[in-house]
């Protein structure tokens, strides 16, 4: 037992120190341009300056904020960034508030920021078994879509980091105030209600802080809906992604019927097919008997439970609802644990394939957006996320009737 507790120990003081280690490397890059460029084009990230320029960006609107934001609009933002204001302003209050306009304020949140992402990472490694499942997991950390998630800083993984201490062992109180402030940062976090599911009070308690969240938020959610920026792009997934793809290719290139006027409609259109679609996939999965095709018999705690939950749902509904960039696959990381613990190998085999594919998406891009390599390359990547878009459905089904119902184990 003592053993154990000094394995741990150890264990946590190294990812301590590799946390901060990582935290000072970036931020060291960053201050040498040609360092930067160096070390993210080798991964096959695309490089933007000034570097961790998401967030940066969120101090050049807060000047524009200060000066009155006009229709969302901002012209201090750097070329190649959207003007357009899309996030709550809960945001540019946080930035003036912590005075994260001060140069030497803005890299300190940085390094906070990045220290305790490395460290989430460190710690969801815990829950990997063996060295092949820590190599796969290794691999989804330096994919692009996480490497682009660093270098650009964008506020998921703040998001990420909030949503992360949810499954932590603290104060249930807490809990519901870092839900209700994700749902202030951005509207999405809103589908990681699904985690208190198990516990009435603390589910209906949730619920309520979504609807105070949202009644906030109204005026700035519709603003944001008229201006949300879609990506009709291999880097991206949901509904609205793959709408935006068709509009571009159909309406573009083709001259096919897909209209500005009509265009609205085909959005809608996807959207409810994948609702359906995600629904009924659940439904299966929460109300189907025990398949010995999968004869899997696994003791899952209920930590990885709500990893899985967290990861899963906010995935399921964002790719329903939203146009994503795929720095916010880095939520399928949560997903793990269970994937590699509870499916037989083709299954698990197919997952993984899917998942390191829709990652590195950067790795299948082309210039052409209208060449037949362009078009080849984008559909297998968008094959490949609505492949994990099915597996984690059918899976959030039997982890939820398991979950709700308080199973000893998962059966696949």
């Amino acid at each position: 037992m003592f053993l154990n507790n000094a394995i741990l120990l150890k264990k946590k003081y190294l990812a301590f120190a590799a946390s901060i280690f990582l935290s000072f490397f970036f931020i060291y890059l960053s201050f040498n341009r040609d360092y930067w460029i160096i070390f993210f084009k080798f991964f096959f990230v695309p490089v933007a300056f000034p570097p961790f320029s998401d967030f940066d960006a969120l101090v050049r609107f807060l000047k524009c904020f200060n000066n009155d934001l006009i229709n969302n609009y901002c012209s201090e933002v750097i070329e190649g960034t959207s003007g357009y204001y899309d996030y709550p302003e809960t945001w540019l209050y946080i930035f003036k508030y912590l005075n994260l306009s001060n140069y030497y304020y803005f890299n300190l949140a940085v390094f906070i920021i990045l220290f305790f992402y490395f460290y989430a990472l460190f710690y969801l490694s815990n829950f990997f078994n063996n060295y092949k499942d820590k190599l796969i997991f290794l691999l989804a950390v330096i994919s692009t879509s996480n490497l682009l998630l660093i270098e650009r800083l964008n506020v998921d993984v703040v998001i990420f980091l909030l949503l992360f201490c949810l499954v932590l062992n603290i104060k249930v109180i807490i809990k519901y105030f870092i839900f209700f402030l994700t749902i202030l940062l951005k509207i999405y976090p809103i589908f990681s209600i699904l985690v208190f599911l198990n516990k009435k009070k603390d589910f209906v308690v949730a619920l309520f802080f979504s609807f105070l969240a949202i009644y906030i938020l109204k005026e700035s959610v519709i603003k944001i809906n008229n201006i949300l920026l879609e990506f009709g792009t291999t880097f991206a997934y949901g509904s609205r992604s793959i709408s935006k793809a068709f509009y571009f290719l159909l309406s573009k290139h083709f001259d096919y019927f897909i209209a500005p006027n009509n265009y609205k409609i085909l959005t809608y259109f996807l959207e409810i097919i994948f609702l359906v679609l995600v629904s009924i996939i659940i439904s299966i999965g929460f109300f189907s008997k025990y398949n010995k095709r999968y004869n899997i018999k696994l003791k899952i705690n209920e930590q990885t439970y709500k990893f899985y939950i967290l990861g899963s749902s906010i995935y399921i509904f964002t790719f329903v609802f939203g146009s994503n960039a795929d720095y916010r696959l880095v939520f399928l990381f949560l997903t793990l644990p269970c994937i590699l613990k509870s499916y037989n190998f083709k299954i698990k085999m197919i997952f993984l394939i899917s998942l390191l594919v829709s990652l590195n998406s950067f790795i299948f891009t082309v210039n052409d957006k209208f060449s037949l390599l362009y078009i080849i390359n984008g559909s297998a990547v968008y094959l490949c996320k609505l492949t994990i878009l099915i597996i984690l459905s059918y899976t959030l089904g039997a982890m939820l009737r398991n979950y709700l119902f308080k199973l000893k184990y998962i059966n696949f």
